[in-house]
């Protein structure tokens, strides 16, 4: 019976021997190939996200140029993480036109794993990493070949020494074991060495992994963080999308995020929110299925893009609040024309502006832009010193001359009479600047943003200019306003002039001062001498003097020429009929058309001349008479 048993025995054994040797013959380069093959799988999916990543960081700071940074580029791929001998890595557009190239070709077998980089959520190109994975097979030979000969090995020493046999199968375990830690202790410095956080959770939404940067980006050490739900580091606006996300998931639903690149907000340990962008991968392992968030802060970023976005904002408004100014002609259209560009182009909540009533010294809204729920109706600010009580940041702008900011206006306690109104009015920075007309502040430019800070010294300049531009079109305005006075009433006297001109009974003429030729004549110059207003235009005074007058009126013109006004000149003129006639001339000096000439009046007094002529000459006779008479003649005045 006992050699049965013992043969019975020995065919177990001899089974049991075979069966563990084919398991270490087989399972030690299967393990083997198993756990390399899914580290290289790894690292080449995580090194095309990290790439990817910090590629679409560079992307979003320059969208239209980072194609030609190539340089750039290629710092990114060898930095971030860094690039490995035995990886290839490429970065194409979108038409798939290679643009970097870094690494050689590898020898195959080859893994190959590409991830977009986006911007703003839109795909512009893709890294692809290239990574050989023949050194996984050399070493599954190897292993191969080891645990065949393990296998011999544990076969042959199970079936003499079997506790000999555990012990060295025991070894080679050790060995794959510290192989394995090798491989995780590589991976593990890649997380660690990436300036992204990398957080990895399970398929319940618990965080299972925290890296250092994620310690460093949120708060948490990884101690705090590991055990706890996502939820800890997601605003609390957004948890409930989540914990919805989770459950489609885990229903087997639609996988909204999972391979894309997206930005949302993180929440810190101090409870500040952030800007991050995220790109999300999930996998399965017979533990179950787990997810890996890469974050990366795009506080800076944003900051940038914010800033660029306010800097074309600012010149925008600018460049409209100057087309204004120099289109509109009345500050009724001015300014409300004003606070809408300040509002569509400068991205402010509303604007208004204010001028001082002479009445009572307020200041009374004049023109508003903007949703205000009734913030600007409720104020009641005095531009004098009278109005201590009630005056707020515009009346200190009234009385100071100079703008007047607050940044802040829920923490600013010399706003506190208006916190109310701002929290209604969704409003958390202001600014007031001063307008002035001849020198004089009348009034200011009232601003308001929903944002703390809003107001930053770039804007605050901008703002000041705009408001002397406006003073400036104000001045313009009252200018315009008083040229157009004189010069209606210019034309009105022009008016009054040319019917007194016209309608003069003694003629009238205007001559030009250089070339003596006649410029206009009345009614009455053409009556009185003869010649048509036609022939007039096409004389010269000098036709009207007798020939042997010329050389003297040319002589006088030059000496009398800086004399404004001459004034009884009694000289003689000629008619067309040939005709002599004494007139006395007045003239002044004007302007005609832009040109230097005078205005001549012409008395006609040829009847006085005869008449003092036959005076004289009735006077000569009497004294003759008077004596030559031989009997005497007495003249006796009365009285």
């Amino acid at each position: 019976m006992a050699a049965p048993a013992d043969d019975g025995i020995a065919r177990i054994v001899k089974r049991l021997a075979l069966m563990f040797a084919l398991s270490v013959a087989l399972g030690l380069p299967g393990g083997y190939f198993g756990l390399q093959y899914s580290n290289h799988i790894k690292h080449v999916e995580l090194t095309a996200r990290l790439k990817a990543g910090s590629l679409s960081a560079l992307v979003a700071a320059n969208p239209e140029l980072w194609i030609y940074e190539l340089q750039r580029v290629e710092e990114l791929l060898v930095r971030y993480p860094p690039q490995l001998a035995d990886d290839r890595a490429t970065v194409r557009d979108t038409a798939g036109n290679l643009l970097v190239a870094l690494g050689v070709r590898p020898h195959a077998p080859v893994l190959v794993s590409s991830s977009p980089i986006y911007d703003s959520g839109r795909v512009v190109g893709q890294v692809r990493i290239t990574h050989s994975y023949r050194e996984v097979v050399f070493g599954t030979l190897a292993a191969g070949l080891l645990g065949l000969l393990l296998g011999i090995l544990v076969y042959a020493t199970l079936l003499a020494l079997p506790l000999r046999a555990l012990w060295r199968v025991t070894a080679a375990l050790v060995r794959e074991t510290a192989a394995l830690s090798a491989s995780a202790s590589r991976y593990r410095a890649l997380a660690e060495s990436t300036t992204d956080a990398i957080i990895t959770a399970d398929g319940a939404g618990t965080i299972v992994g925290w890296n250092p940067a994620a310690g460093r980006m949120f708060g948490y050490t990884e101690t705090e963080a590991v055990g706890q739900p996502l939820t800890l580091v997601i605003p609390h606006r957004y948890r409930a999308g989540h914990l919805a996300g989770i459950q489609r998931m885990q229903a087997g639903g639609e996988r909204r995020l999972i391979g894309k690149s997206v930005e949302l907000h993180g929440l810190t340990k101090a409870g500040h929110e952030f800007p991050l962008e995220i790109a999300l991968s999930e996998w399965e392992t017979p533990e179950g299925r787990f997810f890996a968030g890469i974050i990366h802060d795009i506080t800076e970023r944003k900051r940038v893009a914010l800033a660029l976005a306010r800097q074309t904002d600012l010149y925008h408004m600018l460049s409209q609040a100057n087309q204004a100014i120099v289109r509109i002609t009345s500050r009724e259209e001015l300014f409300p024309a004003m606070c809408r560009i300040a509002v569509e182009h400068g991205r402010f909540r509303f604007a208004w502006i204010g001028l001082i009533d002479k009445g009572d010294s307020r200041l009374k809204p004049v023109a508003r832009y903007g949703e205000d729920s009734g913030y600007v109706d409720a104020l009641d600010v005095l531009g004098d010193a009278a109005g201590d009580t009630r005056r707020g940041f515009a009346g200190r702008t009234l009385l100071s001359g100079t703008h007047v900011i607050s940044n802040d206006i829920l923490n600013d306690p010399a706003m506190a009479p208006w916190h109310e109104a701002a929290r209604r009015a969704g409003v958390r920075a202001s600014a007031k600047f001063p307008i002035r007309q001849d020198s004089a502040v009348i009034g200011a430019i009232n601003l308001y943003a929903g944002d703390p800070g809003f107001f930053t010294e770039e804007l605050i300049a901008t703002l000041d200019e705009i408001a002397i531009d406006v003073s400036f079109a104000l001045d313009n305005f009252a200018r315009e306003a008083a040229r157009r006075k004189a010069e209606e009433a210019l034309r009105e006297g022009e008016e009054r002039y040319r019917r007194m001109f016209r309608a003069n009974p003694h003629p009238m003429w205007v001559y030009d001062v250089e070339t003596l030729a006649f410029l206009a004549v009345n009614d009455a110059a053409m009556e009185h001498y003869g010649w048509s207003r036609e022939e007039f235009l096409a004389m010269t005074i000098t036709d009207l003097r007798p020939v042997e007058d010329k050389p003297a009126l040319l002589e006088y013109l030059s000496a009398e020429s800086g004399k404004k006004l001459r004034k009884n000149d009694s000289v003689k003129l000629r008619k067309k009929d040939g005709t002599l006639i004494d007139v006395e001339i007045t003239s002044h000096v004007i302007d005609f058309g832009g040109r230097p000439a005078r205005i001549v009046s012409a008395h006609d007094i040829t009847e006085r001349k005869q008449a003092e002529q036959v005076l004289r000459e009735g006077e000569a006779q009497f004294r003759s008479l008077v004596e030559q008479s031989i009997a005497g003649i007495y003249i006796i005045q009365d009285g």
